[in-house]
């Protein structure tokens, strides 16, 4: 999963859409939901290039598994930041 994020950003950071999809949620509802332009998200030195998926309802912007291991963070649950999975340099994979 790459990003979703609520109806209010999309329209807040002017972002086309640029098809239409059904999802099935963790509830196991499904949604229509709608998919943007590409979107660029930055993080100190680095980056992450792709689409994010719109749904109603919701509040915070979610950032999934493509994202993080892209720009090689991960999750620290303890103090509720992100960090670099392998220190304070970025391992890229060719």
């Amino acid at each position: 999963m790459g990003m979703v994020i609520p109806e209010e950003l999309c329209q807040r950071l002017g972002l086309g859409i640029s098809r239409m999809r059904e999802v099935r949620l963790a509830n196991n509802q499904t949604e229509v939901a709608k998919v943007t332009d590409l979107v660029e998200v930055h993080w100190k030195d680095r980056d992450y290039t792709g689409n994010a998926w719109v749904l109603s309802g919701l509040r915070e912007p979610l950032m999934g598994l493509l994202p993080l291991e892209h720009m090689d963070l991960i999750v620290d649950p303890v103090n509720q930041t992100l960090v670099g999975a392998h220190g304070d340099e970025m391992i890229g994979y060719i």
